[in-house]
């Protein structure tokens, strides 16, 4: 439970979703900047004396150009904050993830606990339920599944373990491909046999047919 109450020691948790945040935070800084200095040269074109045009931005640039490094000195600090905030939502979606995978893996999950300042905390305790409910499910499904442990006749009490079981397994199936190729040999002898007394009927057939 101390877990509720420890910041998370790493800041990015989720490359993918945190850098998607951290780079369209950059872009709308950009887009930001670029609009504002558009509408002061137009402002300023429309308003002032007439004037070209790199005059006036280097008459903006003397003029705003401790806001625009303002805006470049706040801008990591921006980031930083969006990354600390995008931590509290895509940190319990990793340890989520990790979860659902070894369960579905068939490993024993642990429940999972966010911390105090994560948002969805409620599918932690959704997942624990869910996931006891599984395992309780595997648990009856294998209990009912296992096969009953062979007995020894000579000794009743003790089971066979995996390798003797195994073994005998295979001295079955060797007894079993004996016995069929014993049976294969009978019936082959047995049409050999037979063979030539249906030769020495049909001679003697037709030397009666001859002799009428």
């Amino acid at each position: 439970m101390a877990i509720k109450s420890l910041p998370r020691k790493q800041l990015f948790v989720d490359y993918k979703v945190q850098g998607a945040l951290a780079l369209r935070v950059v872009l709308y800084w950009a887009a930001c900047l670029l609009t504002m200095t558009l509408m002061l040269v137009c402002w300023r074109i429309l308003t002032g004396s007439a004037r070209a045009f790199y005059l006036q931005l280097d008459d903006m640039w003397f003029h705003y150009k401790p806001a625009l490094v303002a805006s470049v000195l706040l801008l990591p600090l921006v980031v930083v904050d969006v990354l600390r905030l995008s931590n509290h939502f895509a940190g319990p979606m990793v340890r989520l993830r990790r979860a659902m995978r070894a369960l579905a893996e068939g490993k024993s999950v642990e429940p999972i606990y966010f911390r105090e300042n994560d948002f969805w905390r409620e599918f932690a305790d959704e997942f624990n339920a869910l996931a006891t409910r599984v395992q309780a499910q595997s648990t009856a499904v294998s209990a009912t599944t296992t096969t009953p442990p062979l007995v020894t006749p000579e000794e009743p009490g003790r089971a066979w373990t995996r390798e003797e079981g195994a073994t005998v397994e295979a001295a079955l199936d060797a007894l079993k491909a004996v016995a069929a190729a014993q049976l294969a040999l009978d019936a082959a002898r047995k049409s050999d046999e037979s063979a030539p007394k249906s030769a020495n009927l049909s001679g003697s057939e037709a030397a009666a047919a001859a002799f009428e």
